[in-house]
């Protein structure tokens, strides 16, 4: 069953497949499509995929309206998944909230809808970076006399996306950092280059460094199981950034953590935190505890992540089959070399790259 209409911000085609409610549409949805999308997709009452896969055009007010429906549905106990292959489009998307579902294809976007729902524990977690990086929008509307959110937002995501920086860091650096008082925001800053690593090479995101900690440290330790979290800029938990061996269940409940295990409490000592046996172990809440002795681990050790001044940027964790299985003393002396390194790169990032990603904001924001 399916149905056409055209409005004035392109042509929208309604369908069912599967049983769940497809709206796609065509053409260029520009600064007043939010309000017509807003009304297709109604209430969400029941779970919703929106193909952009014919569109020539996404703003950024478009962005932020399916941002407000996916929560919307979130709420009501139901999904949304945006459907597009322009990776711009994906990548805004993702920037906006990284809560958002993003598939290439419908056949996908089903399939997906198929998958578990994410744990309360995730939901709240994200509802708060939400409500932050929206107040970081607030501040910004004051400051530069901008009109809308939407303005805001746009500023954000160009600057986001010139520097290569999420958008959730650039709002954590916009609570944080005092508020320019002249055209440079920040006069007489000498922009350092970026430290030598062996991690450097992988990528310039925080990301890429830290999936190549994760991915030396295996090869040092043998570990069959590890994962690296980073420090998240506006909740201050650990996030999920890459695992290697480690199943479902572990991805689920370890995506976004404020205690309640091994990497939780070497954040907050800023030591490593070694757990011969998980089984017994205090360290973990009974769910987190499950979900490492199904991945196959019984013995963990994870390593904060230090930059020079001391403060936690993340934690590395390698997974074992058995006690015996630690790393001793000359595989964990390189991996505090590892994180050492990776602590330096990502303490450069936050001092140059973000405050480069701020500046362009403000030049942007100023000359308007």
């Amino acid at each position: 069953m399916s149905e056409q209409q055209h409005a004035a911000t392109g042509t929208l085609h309604r369908a069912r497949s599967a049983g769940v409610r497809t709206l796609a549409w065509r053409g260029e949805l520009d600064m007043t499509a939010g309000p017509h999308i807003g009304s297709a997709v109604g209430e969400v009452d029941e779970d919703v995929v929106v193909d952009l896969t014919e569109a020539t055009l996404v703003s950024a007010v478009v962005v932020r309206t399916l941002v407000r429906l996916h929560d919307l549905a979130a709420r009501r106990r139901h999904r949304l998944v945006v459907v597009t292959r322009d990776r711009f489009v994906a990548w805004s998307l993702r920037q906006a909230d990284r809560r958002l579902t993003v598939a290439n294809t419908r056949e996908e976007a089903l399939a997906r809808l198929g998958e578990p729902a994410a744990n309360e524990a995730v939901e709240a977690r994200r509802a708060r970076n939400r409500a932050r990086i929206a107040g970081a929008l607030d501040v910004l509307c004051e400051r530069y006399r901008l009109a809308t959110a939407d303005e805001a937002f746009e500023l954000v995501r160009e600057a986001s996306q010139s520097h290569n920086v999420t958008i959730r860091a650039l709002a954590a650096a916009v609570h944080a950092v005092p508020a320019p008082e002249g055209p440079v925001w920040f006069p007489g800053r000498t922009r350092r280059a970026a430290p030598p690593t062996v991690l450097r090479a992988a990528g310039r995101t925080p990301p890429a460094v830290l999936t190549a900690a994760l991915t030396i440290s295996v090869r040092v330790t043998g570990a069959p199981r590890a994962a690296v979290h980073s420090v998240e800029p506006l909740a201050g938990g650990l996030a999920l950034e890459h695992h290697h061996g480690l199943g479902r269940r572990y991805v689920d409940l370890f995506t976004h953590l404020v205690s309640g295990a091994a990497c939780t409490q070497a954040q907050h000592r800023r030591e490593r935190v070694v757990v011969p046996d998980v089984a017994s172990s205090p360290v973990y809440t009974a769910e987190h505890r499950d979900a490492v002795l199904r991945a196959g681990a019984r013995a963990v050790q994870s390593t904060p992540i230090l930059t020079p001044d001391g403060a936690c940027a993340g934690v590395l964790t390698t997974h074992h089959d058995r006690a015996a299985d630690l790393p001793g003393t000359p595989e964990l002396e390189l991996v505090d070399r590892i994180c050492a390194d990776a602590g330096r790169w990502l303490d450069w990032h936050s001092r140059t790259i973000v405050l480069d990603a701020l500046e362009h904001l403000h030049a942007r924001a100023t000359s308007r």
